[in-house]
């Protein structure tokens, strides 16, 4: 399998803030708060991407 075929599920802050429109220091507030749910590996701190686009989906506002 190459390199390029295999799709990254997991992503750093960083790497989600430039495919989000939330910055690195927001998404760690969302962290320390226990809103979004992240993986810690050492001092890493990793985002399942699905997880997120499910957390974001449920911060939608309905219309009334």
């Amino acid at each position: 399998m190459l390199r390029n075929e295999i799709k990254r599920k997991y992503l750093t802050l960083k790497q989600l803030a430039e495919n989000s429109s939330l910055s690195v220091p927001t998404l760690r507030r969302y962290i320390q708060n226990n809103n979004l749910p992240y993986f810690q590996v050492g001092r890493q701190i990793l985002i399942d991407y699905e997880e997120f686009d499910d957390w974001m989906k449920q911060l939608r506002k309905q219309e009334s």
